[in-house]
């Protein structure tokens, strides 16, 4: 049964990847106004899709193209949430203050992004609500989510030894979580990408662990 769950949480994880993957180019093109559908991160002749896509469920809604897209991204943190939650929770305080801390921040980041991107229509017009949720809310969330993948992977190290695969995985995606967005610099997306690599493939080592998902008590 943990086997089929951590296994049905890395499909969402990966899922949540696509989207992030998906959202960033026309995200990045809308906020920066870019013109001539050169897309960054994405093929040219994904622009035409991108648009279509807009004209027929958007642009009757009243929301532009940034802010059409975005109210998809709360997905990357749903994704999040979920691979969280199926990973092991630990019997050490340390590990289980590291996994709590991960599961409430991708909850409150969830809630900034909402905020963030179900708070305007126009890229142009940040409201007080869209500026709270992602500079207040979502912000600190991401910095928390890598501290708490950090805490948690070293408090599974601390409980398992250093051979246990998950804990390493938890601990450097934490700390390349910031980094990660030198490499796709729209925020959330770029640091949600490493830290969504660093869930599933904790989730991945912990699948094709001989140790069971949950340290048994002494």
């Amino acid at each position: 049964m943990q086997v089929s769950r951590s296994f049905q949480a890395l499909v969402v994880v990966v899922l949540g990847i696509a989207v992030a993957l998906l959202l960033v180019p026309i995200q990045q093109y809308s906020f920066d106004e870019l013109t001539g559908g050169k897309l960054p991160y994405a093929p040219d002749s994904w622009y035409d899709a991108y648009v279509g896509v807009h004209d027929r469920l958007g642009e009757p809604l009243g929301l532009s193209p940034y802010y059409f897209w975005g109210h998809f991204a709360f997905l990357m943190y749903v994704a999040g949430f979920v691979g969280a939650r199926a990973l092991p929770r630990g019997l050490a305080r340390l590990s289980r203050l590291g996994r709590g801390l991960l599961v409430v921040a991708l909850a409150v980041g969830l809630v900034g992004d909402l905020l963030a991107y179900w708070g305007g229509t126009d890229q142009s017009d940040f409201t007080m609500v869209s500026s709270i949720g992602f500079g207040l809310i979502e912000i600190p969330a991401l910095l928390l989510t890598a501290v708490g993948m950090v805490v948690y992977g070293l408090g599974l190290l601390r409980e398992r030894g250093l051979r246990c695969w998950p804990g390493w995985v938890l601990v450097e995606g934490g700390a390349l979580a910031l980094p990660g967005a030198f490499v796709i610099t729209y925020v959330p997306h770029g640091v949600l990408v490493t830290i969504l690599g660093g869930i599933g493939l904790a989730l991945l080592a912990s699948l094709r662990s001989k140790e069971p998902a949950e340290p048994v008590a002494q």
